[in-house]
This record gives structure tokens, sequence and C-alpha cells, in this order.
């Protein structure tokens, strides 16, 4: 990982889906020491944090907002902001 820990990489449909079915792999999981996590420090809880059913529940209230017209839409204020950036 970028910040010196190891990691595995799963590429096999079934590799793949037992990492996603085993709790020891959860996003939750993630913020224990020594988890698997995509950075040192895990950030404060949002919806990329959560595990399944609290994060689809989330993911399902946001995706009605954000839809790809709305996101088109938004890109010009996006666009200032990064710019202001």
């Amino acid at each position: 990982m970028p910040f010196g820990d190891e990691a595995w990489l799963a590429t096999r449909y079934a590799d793949v889906e037992w990492v996603h079915n085993d709790l020891r792999f959860s996003r939750a999981g993630a913020s224990e020491r020594d988890q698997p996590r995509a950075s040192p420090v895990m950030p404060e809880e949002n919806i990329l944090g959560l595990d399944p059913p609290d994060h689809n529940r989330l993911r399902q209230l946001v995706s009605r907002v954000f839809t790809a017209r709305r996101v088109r839409l938004m890109r010009p204020l996006i666009q200032r902001i990064t710019d202001d950036l």
C-alpha cells in the first residue's frame, strides 16, 4: 500500500466473492488495528466506511438525489470549486 502496509489483490470471481462475504474484510473491521484498509488512518465514519445493511440503506437514499442528470447539472459548480482550490 502507499503507506507501507502489505496488501493482497483478489482477481478471480470466487476469491472476490469470498472476500466480500468474509467479515474479517468488512469496512467496520478496517478501523481496527491490523485490519485491511486503503489508507493508514481511516476517515471518520461516512457511507464509504459502512457495511451492509447500513451502507445499502444510505446509498439508496442518496442515489435518488445523485442521478446522472443532477450530477451533470452540478458540473459547473463543481468545476468552479475545484478551480478555486
